[in-house]
């Protein structure tokens, strides 16, 4: 899986590595960093971090869920925070657990800005099938991207809306 969204992330130009080297650092105030390592994180062109979280092991324990949740949040200049999971039932859990932490977030100070950037927060589902192909996993990436033209947007979409 690691190496589809590698080769999605090379596609859109952006430079990166699947998390086992180059930690990203998190925003604290502290003298000492915390690093964190995700399943895979990309500096953009612009110089922003686009962050996935693979969520397969941690959907047997919620806390393992919540501890990649807010350590995703956390990490400064961040433009995309991708979670995947393996099935589409999976993705209900994840989604109520990040919006209850990014709400506690906010309510604690933190600008929504801060967490997740302009792209957001966003998850998907990858089956275990998909997942043996790494250009079947980028593929499935690209079907999420984010048209960059008006003319390009699915009909029905306003603006502002994610496909």
């Amino acid at each position: 899986m690691q190496d589809g969204i590698l080769l999605y992330e090379e596609s859109l130009g952006n430079r990166g590595s699947k998390g086992e080297i180059n930690p990203v650092h998190i925003n604290a105030r502290s003298r000492r960093q915390i690093l964190y390592l995700p399943d895979g994180h990309f500096k953009t062109k612009h110089g922003k971090r686009r962050i996935y979280e693979i969520l397969d092991d941690q959907l047997k324990d919620a806390n393992l869920i919540i501890a990649d949740i807010t350590q995703a949040y956390l990490t400064e200049n961040v433009s995309l925070i991708q979670f995947i999971v393996p099935t589409p039932d999976d993705i209900e859990e994840v989604k109520e657990l990040a919006v209850t932490i990014f709400d506690r977030l906010v309510q604690m100070g933190i600008s929504q800005k801060d967490l997740g950037g302009g792209d957001g927060v966003r998850i998907m589902d990858i089956s275990k099938d998909v997942a043996t192909s790494k250009e079947a996993v980028a593929e499935r990436l690209s079907s999420f991207r984010k048209p960059k033209k008006r003319s390009e947007r699915a009909p029905g979409l306003g603006p502002g809306m994610k496909c």
